[in-house]
């Protein structure tokens, strides 16, 4: 979290102070680094509470409600991560020839015919 705020904060003030970086391109690099450093600052702070603990501190239901129903909550989760996984993995083997092409093909500087 601290490494997310300090990155992004030297990112947003170094394109902000010289004037030679100031170009289109990293205009969306500095708002790339604006979003990451909110998100550094006001979501990682509640999701890393909720890992480290398992729990949210907040509302005290919830948690009483999410330990009620732990068991239904694990199985649904693995179910969906199960299928998740089939198919990212069904997509990648499809894709797989596409992107090997896509990443050999500049590299070895092999043309491809046109049909």
């Amino acid at each position: 979290m601290l490494v997310t705020i300090l990155g992004n904060s030297l990112v947003i003030v170094s394109i902000c102070h010289f004037k030679q970086l100031h170009s289109p391109t990293n205009v969306l690099i500095l708002s790339l680094a604006l979003v990451d450093l909110l998100v550094g600052v006001i979501v990682m702070p509640f999701s890393a509470t909720r890992t480290v603990h398992g729990c949210w501190f907040y509302d005290e239901n919830k948690c009483s409600n999410e330990r009620e129903r732990g068991g239904l909550i694990k199985q649904s989760e693995c179910k969906a991560a199960k299928t998740l996984s089939i198919v990212l993995g069904v997509f990648i083997f499809c894709w797989m020839p596409w992107f090997l092409q896509a990443i050999i093909v500049p590299l070895t500087g092999f043309k491809i015919p046109a049909f």
